[in-house]
This record gives C-alpha cells, sequence and structure tokens, in this order.
C-alpha cells in the first residue's frame, strides 16, 4: 500500500506491492567479511553487509539503507506515521540473531504531525553468533520496510549472504568503519554517556496528562534531542524545551496523549531516549 504522510498534499490511496530480492547476485559466498548486493528501488537501495566480531562465533551484521534525497526511512518507533523497519531471519542457519540495534533518529515535523526518521543513509546494526564457528554461516533476511517523502511506500527485500569461517574477505576495513560509526549511535545506558537524566515526572489528570523530563550534560548541551516512547494507545506531543541559563541542564514537557478512552499514562513504563552533541541515552522508567 501507498499512502500519504499526515500533512502532505496529497489525499488518494494507491494499492501497490514492491518487493524486491538479490537474486543470485545478491548472495556473498567467497568470504566471511562479505556484502550482498544492492538492491534498487525508485526510492532506496539496502543491502547486508558483515565483518567478523571479537570471537570466533561473533558476527558483526548491519542492514545498510540508502535513501534518495528527499526521501526517509524510520525508526523502531515511527511516530504520527510511517512504519519501522522490520527483519525476519527465521531462514538462516547455523546461527543465533538477536535483533536490530536503533540509532538515534532526527524528529521530521510536517504541518504539526510528528515522525523519527533518517535520511540520507543509515545502518541498522545487528549482534549475531555462528552456533558452530567452523561451519557456514547462512544469514537470510526478510526485510520489510517503508521510504517516505510526500507518499508513504512499503518495501519488502530478501537478501541472502554465505558467511565462510576463517576468511577476512574484500571490504572488511570499509565495512568495519560504517558499522563502528553507526553502532556509535546506538543509545547506551546511562553510565557510558556524558549525558544525565535528572528527573522524569507525570503531573495533570486524564484530560490533560504532563510529562516533565530533565536532563543534564557534563558540559554545556549543543542541541538535546529527546524521544519518548510507551506501549500503544500512548503517544506524546513535540516536546517544548527550555534551556537552563548555563546550557548544562534542558528541560522538556510533553501533552500525553491517552488514546480515545484517555487511558492513564501513570503505571506504565516508558522508554525515554536523549542525544547530544555525539553522545546518546537510553533509559527505561516506571512511572
Amino acid at each position: 500500500m501507498i499512502f500519504a504522510e499526515p500533512g502532505s498534499s496529497i489525499r488518494r490511496i494507491f494499492v501497490a506491492v514492491v518487493t524486491l530480492f538479490t537474486g543470485i547476485s545478491g548472495t556473498g559466498t567467497a568470504a566471511f567479511a562479505a556484502a550482498t548486493a544492492w538492491v534498487n528501488s525508485d526510492f532506496s537501495q539496502i543491502r547486508l553487509i558483515a565483518v567478523p566480531g571479537e570471537s570466533r562465533q561473533d558476527i558483526q551484521v548491519g542492514l545498510q539503507i540508502r535513501l534518495e534525497p528527499g526521501w526517509k526511512t524510520y525508526w523502531r518507533s515511527p511516530g504520527d506515521s510511517g512504519v519501522p523497519t522490520i527483519v525476519d531471519w527465521s531462514a538462516s542457519r547455523n546461527v543465533s540473531v538477536s535483533g536490530l540495534r536503533w540509532p538515534v533518529p532526527h524528529r521530521s515535523v510536517v504541518s504539526g504531525y510528528q515522525s523519527f526518521v533518517y535520511d540520507d543513509e543509515v545502518v541498522l546494526p545487528v549482534n549475531l553468533k555462528a552456533l558452530d564457528p567452523a561451519k557456514t554461516v547462512h544469514l537470510k533476511a526478510d526485510v520489510n520496510y517503508a521510504v517516505c517523502k510526500e507518499i508513504c511506500v512499503p518495501l519488502q527485500a530478501v537478501l541472502s549472504l554465505d558467511l565462510e569461517p576463517g576468511v577476512g574477505g574484500k571490504g572488511a576495513n570499509v565495512h568495519r568503519r560504517l558499522l563502528k560509526k553507526y553502532v556509535a549511535k546506538v543509545p547506551g545506558p546511562e553510565k557510558s554517556s556524558s549525558l544525565r537524566v535528572v528527573s522524569v515526572l507525570l503531573s495533570g489528570n486524564a484530560d490533560k496528562q504532563i510529562l516533565n523530563v530533565v536532563i543534564e550534560g557534563h558540559s554545556r548541551l549543543v542541541d538535546p534531542q529527546i524521544f519518548v516512547e510507551a506501549k500503544q494507545p500512548f503517544s506524546f506531543s513535540i516536546p517544548k524545551m527550555v534551556i537552563s541559563k548555563d546550557s548544562r541542564q534542558a528541560h522538556f514537557t510533553f501533552l500525553v496523549n491517552g488514546g480515545a478512552k484517555k487511558s492513564p499514562l501513570a503505571g506504565n513504563r516508558i522508554i525515554v531516549t536523549v542525544a547530544d552533541a555525539g553522545q546518546a541515552l537510553e533509559i527505561r522508567h516506571q512511572l
């Protein structure tokens, strides 16, 4: 299905199926450090890259998506529109998969609607372990994702990659640097960052719930960003931000939408992601 983004001028709804396969050329069989061929659409390109990890069992894999100018794809929580990338690894062999890791997105606001997106390029790191490191690992990723401009287009790509043990492979250094760049953008625990969440407070009533989050940095904040997630039906407004005089603290205020039934957020767990100047952290907080 191709659908219009909120706030766009396009109102017609089109139905389409866009399915992309690597085919024979998309299967890497010659080297452990390898990549599938790019799978191309009119809007984006997608492939898998892989390099050996720190141990014989560990494999560093990335789902690399390149986007045409003006197009974007979505974070794990897409916001007011869009869908996150979902990967089915069930056809893979001799490997366990821990799931995608998500670099910090940016907030896109169009006509008052917000979405959390990547543009230009993103690599979603994946942690894998070979069950038997002496044997070939066969990766098969059935990827469903969406790209958006004024319309949103769902896409599917099937990516296959055979990883032979003990072989360096062409492009290993390039792939390793690319993975390192995007792993660094994945939020870590609070103790690993120069940022800190000072307080998370919920106030108001069912008709007007307000969430206040205060963060601080070890030094002056440059351009602090924040993203709050909760289970359905909850969503959060575009935050209002107030920076302290010394630029060390930022106070964010969100209006909470509890859905049609105005469900209370109190008692629920939220995820707070904070980023600034190349640092990022993620906490889970019980309200």
